[in-house]
């Protein structure tokens, strides 16, 4: 019966001090944190237009025109790999 006492104090305790430490972030915190989210998101965005832009002028043919006009659907699947993979990576060396 102690033991379940003594571990609702502690876990009563626990919860309590962070409820306390979450009060003390600031609104300026928040403000600066989405900040970071949006430049971020828009140099992640950036560098994948970048890197699938070089890849289409490194390939022969045009990826835009191949995969809009011609309805090419295997290399729509291969360009949204690439760009699935490219993003990875670019989100981890800026998470990093």
């Amino acid at each position: 019966m102690k033991k379940k006492i003594s571990a609702v104090l502690l876990l009563s305790f626990m919860a309590s001090n962070f409820a306390q430490a979450q009060a003390h972030h600031s609104v300026d915190d928040l403000k600066i944190g989405i900040l970071y989210v949006v430049v971020y998101a828009a140099l992640g965005m950036s560098m994948v237009l970048v890197a699938f832009k070089l890849i289409d002028w490194l390939t022969p043919g045009r990826l835009s025109k191949q995969i809009a006009e011609e309805k090419n659907l295997p290399l729509a699947i291969l360009a949204g790999a690439m760009i699935i993979g490219i993003s990875m990576i670019i989100a981890a060396s800026i998470s990093g």
